[in-house]
């Protein structure tokens, strides 16, 4: 998906997964996957919703940055390892 977006690099990849939940990108296919069943029935009494479609990433990156903030204000435990990793 970042060929398409007009800023691939191998190494802009590698920082991508890296920092991923699941350690991958997504396809074109899960995004579509989303978007089929938005309009399909089975959502009809679906409104007014943002669905991120990002394999946890945003989620993740929200909670990481809870911890670093309560890290830096003295509430929490330093990052581990696996923190950083993702």
């Amino acid at each position: 998906m970042t060929e398409r977006a007009g800023f691939h690099t191998s190494e802009l990849e590698a920082q991508l997964i890296a920092t991923h939940p699941l350690g991958r990108l997504g396809i074109p296919e899960e995004v579509a996957g989303a978007v089929g069943w938005l309009c399909s029935d089975a959502a009809a009494f679906i409104t007014g919703h943002a669905l991120p479609v990002d394999g946890g990433f945003l989620v993740h990156q929200v909670s990481r940055i809870r911890r670093l903030i309560e890290h830096r204000e003295g509430n929490g435990s330093s990052e581990t390892s696996d923190d950083r990793r993702t």
